[in-house]
């Protein structure tokens, strides 16, 4: 009685935690770290990530280090656009996500541009 008991409070334990385990499964993240022609930080520039097929938008703003990292992306193809007041518009098409993958985009240098 013991063990049918255990496999009953195992199975329902087990049923309850299963959408928030495979919510975490089921996404990725977008990092990267932007920086000047010089290969100075900049900092606090807008970073928006749109999902391609929903056009989802999701914003970050750069840190103290140039880095910007988007957590929970759902699986898809994105378009990552990064402006900043004194740099040209940066615009990356075709950033494929998949289900729990980390997408790390090489260093972006933005070109300085009208203020």
């Amino acid at each position: 009685m013991r063990i049918i008991r255990g496999l009953v409070v195992f199975a329902t334990l087990l049923l309850a935690l299963s959408p928030i385990l495979s919510a975490q499964m089921m996404s990725g993240s977008v990092t990267g770290r932007l920086v000047d022609q010089a290969g100075a930080v900049i900092i606090q520039a807008k970073v928006r990530l749109t999902n391609d097929l929903t056009q989802q938008v999701r914003e970050f703003e750069t840190d103290s280090n140039g880095n910007f990292t988007f957590t929970n992306v759902p699986p898809g193809n994105y378009t990552l656009r990064v402006t900043q007041t004194g740099f040209k518009t940066y615009e990356q098409k075709a950033i494929n996500v998949g289900a729990v993958e980390r997408v790390a985009l090489s260093e972006i240098r933005l070109e300085v541009g009208d203020v």
